[in-house]
């Protein structure tokens, strides 16, 4: 089921890209590169340290929303939709911010849920365009002219029910430069797939099980001509009612493989709000699992390209792929670091929504890839404790 957090805090940046996995950052992970055995206990890190703050009002959502990404030569983007309701592009380069509005609502719109990512010398945005009649998906196109300014070339990707998105998922493979933009319906009935301005071969998603329900929480994500859709499906059974399957493209999303539970030996309580990232053909995920009513534990596996289905990673700890507990997971690496990764959630140890404090937590994964990951946890942001939405 998707779940969204509002926040208003004063949001560092600095911090803000160790935290979010939409950015890692080599002088942090760097640091790890020591670390080679298995262990019992996670590593912790002590204090993130930062000068710079920005004061904005993010929507965190799940499954790959990012609203940053970073370029090859380190400069960071972040998309917002202002008190204005204006498409805001912050572009930081060099040290220096520069704010570039993309598009404005009118007055009998709504924009939503924006998310963006750099690729192949572009920046690529979608966003949700609600309105009184049918509601769109709008996707642009930004091609750098200077420091912060871009040219935009903007389109309508696909028309939807009035406020059937619940968010926003998108990817851009480099072998078409086609985006892939996926959606949750309202009331988690389906989640659907547009490609190219049509709907995917695909969507909505589903696995075919004659216990088959619904699905919702696509994450979407692509490194070179692959592209893996991953998503968390509703059956009739009880046990487990959630349930993760996931598809693969080799060809830029023109033909799928076969849809397949995520895992060989599928969990036997709910699982669901995937974020899954590709590096150096190396699929990482994480996805939350419930252990008891009112707890569950962010879990991580991987799919190496002979594998048919993913794999939990094992960090000799007690619990295969745990690395902490709450919601809401998001994970990145970087495409020529596979060995790398980082995943952040919303951290509590209690049910979604009877929490008191919004924590946002982060852990490092080094040796990924290897037989014993090392897992180190970042320290957790806080917001004050009357904060009770």
């Amino acid at each position: 089921m998707t779940k969204f957090l509002s926040l208003n805090i004063n949001l560092n940046i600095n911090l803000m890209k160790k935290l979010f996995p939409t950015l890692l950052i080599v002088l942090v992970i760097s640091t790890f590169n020591s670390i080679v055995s298995a262990q019992s206990t996670p590593m912790v890190l002590a204090s993130f340290s930062t000068n710079n703050n920005y004061n904005a009002y993010f929507n965190f959502a799940v499954n790959n929303t990012h609203f940053i990404d970073n370029d090859e030569q380190g400069n960071f983007y972040v998309v917002f939709i202002d008190s204005i309701k204006q498409l805001t592009l912050m572009t930081r380069d060099n040290g220096n911010w520069y704010t570039q509005v993309v598009a404005v609502a009118s007055v009998s719109e709504t924009y939503k849920n924006p998310t963006i990512q750099w690729n192949q010398g572009k920046l690529h945005l979608s966003w949700f365009v609600l309105t009184s009649g049918n509601s769109t998906v709008k996707y642009a196109k930004g091609s750098p002219i200077s420091a912060g300014n871009f040219n935009w070339t903007t389109s309508t990707f696909a028309s939807l029910p009035i406020f059937a998105p619940k968010y926003l998922a998108m990817t851009v493979p480099d072998s078409t430069f086609s985006p892939h933009i996926g959606f949750t319906k309202a009331g988690d009935s389906f989640a659907r797939m547009f490609v190219s301005t049509t709907e995917s071969s695909i969507s909505p998603l589903n696995s075919g099980s004659p216990d088959f329900d619904r699905s919702s929480d696509i994450s979407i994500a692509s490194d070179s001509n692959i592209v893996v859709v991953v998503w968390e499906e509703h059956w009739t059974v009880p046990i487990p009612e959630s349930r993760l399957q996931f598809t693969i493209s080799y060809d830029g999303g023109s033909t799928w493989l076969p849809i397949q539970n995520l895992l060989s030996t599928p969990p036997t309580s709910q699982v669901g709000d995937p974020s899954i990232v590709i590096a150096d053909s190396v699929i990482y995920v994480a996805f939350h699992g419930d252990v008891a009513p009112s707890v569950s534990h962010i879990r991580v596996a991987r799919k190496f390209p002979s594998m048919s289905q993913f794999e939990l990673l094992d960090f000799g700890t007690l619990d295969m792929g745990v690395v902490g507990k709450g919601w809401l997971p998001n994970i990145d690496a970087q495409s020529n670091n596979p060995d790398k990764v980082v995943v952040s959630w919303e951290r509590t140890d209690s049910a979604y929504f009877d929490k008191w404090e919004h924590r946002v937590a982060v852990a490092y994964i080094c040796n990924a890839n290897q037989p014993n990951p090392t897992l180190t946890l970042g320290p957790e942001t806080t917001s004050p404790i009357n904060d009770t939405s």
